[in-house]
């Protein structure tokens, strides 16, 4: 036997925590641009830092929001189909949109000047904002996991549950490498100034 249920306000309600969520996930990357673009490390080497930085930033910011429009279609367009065919109308979800820019970097190339505090602080910070993103894809994946319980279920539900955990392990892993690469050219930065 094979039983489909929607129910449109439990979906409605996962869809307003997956803004939310959504949400927070763009003030994390926005905040982790804004730092990058503006540790206290100055001169030409700097400027070429922080663009490599930032420019990580908001590539990320771009996959990032691309992931999440593929998670709001793919609960729309599962919901909508059972609850059309129910005779229900149709689930619409807001879209998320992430709206990262690269920063105007500044860095006065007329004085050199680095310090190993800033540098090591933006490194644990960077760490910091990335584990936010993470935590708040998988708070999301959980929601979707709890809405199975009694607001949605059906082969449709079971299908958009693997499709959401396979999209939720791709943002993950494509958090990891953005977070790593960042990471990576911070203790650069800090080995060459600083050993």
């Amino acid at each position: 036997m094979v039983e489909k249920r929607t129910d449109r306000v439990q979906i409605q309600n996962y869809a307003n925590r997956g803004v939310d969520i959504f949400d927070r996930i763009e003030v994390s990357i926005q905040s982790l641009v804004e730092q990058t673009a503006n540790v206290n490390y100055r001169g030409p080497n700097a400027r070429l830092f922080k663009t490599q930085c930032t420019t990580n930033a908001v590539a990320f910011a771009e996959a990032t929001n691309s992931t999440m429009q593929q998670m709001s279609d793919l609960i729309e367009d599962a919901t909508t189909f059972i609850a059309t065919t129910l005779g229900g109308q149709p689930i619409n979800l807001e879209p998320p949109n992430v709206s990262v820019h690269m920063p105007v970097i500044s860095a006065d190339e007329s004085v050199e000047a680095a310090e190993d505090t800033s540098l090591n602080q933006l490194q644990q910070e960077v760490t910091v904002l990335y584990s936010e993103v993470v935590t708040l894809f998988e708070e999301n994946l959980a929601n979707l996991e709890a809405l199975g319980v009694d607001g949605w279920w059906g082969p449709e539900y079971d299908e958009a549950l693997v499709s959401m955990q396979r999209l939720t392990g791709a943002a993950i892993d494509r958090c990891d490498a953005s977070r790593a690469e960042m990471t990576s050219a911070i203790q650069t930065q800090v080995d060459a100034l600083f050993a």
